[in-house]
């Protein structure tokens, strides 16, 4: 069955009990954890541990980006102010950012092929497709204001562009 549950933090999400014994935890708990684990380095006081390498599910709620990425902080030329700042219009047009770690702070965004897979999809069932031109300028757009956000590596394999700061 499934239900709308609350974590002790107060974050609300869906959930299906099979029993009453049955346990579930918040996925937003969950990111926000898995973030201070792989942070914990930068964290404070420092946690002791740290994930070097790791890339979260992907995140298609910007108020849930923009928690996680506080988590993050600053971290050399990586200001978790400015990215969002550059972020918040392009955000509903992208399916879904990924945060991660390879050394340093990666933002991985993945661009739409239909209508229907952008955040701000608020219709019922299918979209149309994206033309090729137009998934570029939405690419085009995420690495100009990464870049603009003072990224040192922007990429684009077609599908999936990305943003790494040393």
């Amino acid at each position: 069955m499934d239900q709308v549950v609350a974590c002790p933090r107060g974050h609300r999400y869906r959930s299906t009990v099979l029993s009453l014994e049955s346990r579930t935890t918040c996925p937003r708990c969950d990111l926000a954890d898995l973030i201070c684990l792989a942070y914990g380095d930068c964290q404070v006081p420092p946690r002791g541990c740290r994930l070097l390498t790791f890339k979260s599910e992907p995140i298609t709620d910007f108020g849930v980006l923009s928690e996680v990425l506080h988590l993050v902080g600053r971290y050399n030329r990586f200001n978790p102010t400015t990215v969002l700042s550059e972020l918040e219009s392009l955000f509903p047009r992208l399916s879904g950012v990924e945060i991660g770690r390879e050394g340093s702070p990666v933002i991985y965004a993945r661009v739409p092929y239909w209508t229907h897979q952008a955040v701000r999809w608020c219709e019922t069932g299918m979209g149309t497709p994206l033309t090729n031109q137009h998934r570029h300028e939405i690419a085009e757009s995420f690495l100009g204001a990464m870049k603009r956000a003072l990224a040192d590596e922007l990429s684009d394999d077609g599908t999936t562009c990305r943003a790494w700061w040393d």
